[in-house]
């Protein structure tokens, strides 16, 4: 199972402002995939690579994260302008494969929900 999620509002305002009335929208495209998604391959690698977290405060920055689990192991990161970095490879092509295998999920449900909401 897949799901690919795309947070299109700013948050870094409400975060700043919790009384501000945005509501954050949510892509999401979730489904299976085959297990033989080259995708799948790479998160494999994520065992014996180093996944680094360097996330920036800086709001112009595009912010990436990663949830992967494989019912066993659990990866968490986050990166700020992966593809401005030469040593991020691992994050690029990471990156790069989610792109295109969106495609193959039930397509872009928009959500509106507080995502911020505990």
């Amino acid at each position: 199972m897949l799901r690919v999620s795309r947070v299109l509002s700013p948050l870094r305002q409400k975060i700043m402002d919790p009384n501000l009335a945005i509501i954050p929208k949510v892509e999401i495209s979730t489904g299976y995939i085959s297990k033989d998604e080259y995708l799948l391959s790479e998160f494999k690698r994520l065992k014996s690579e180093n996944l680094c977290n360097d996330l920036q405060d800086s709001p112009s920055s595009s912010h990436f994260f990663l949830f992967f689990t494989n019912s066993v192991d659990c990866v968490a990161a986050g990166i700020s302008d992966p593809h401005d970095k030469s040593w991020a490879e691992l994050w690029q092509r990471i990156i790069n494969r989610t792109y295109g295998i969106e495609h193959r999920v039930v397509r872009r449900h928009l959500r509106t929900c507080n995502l911020l909401h505990t």
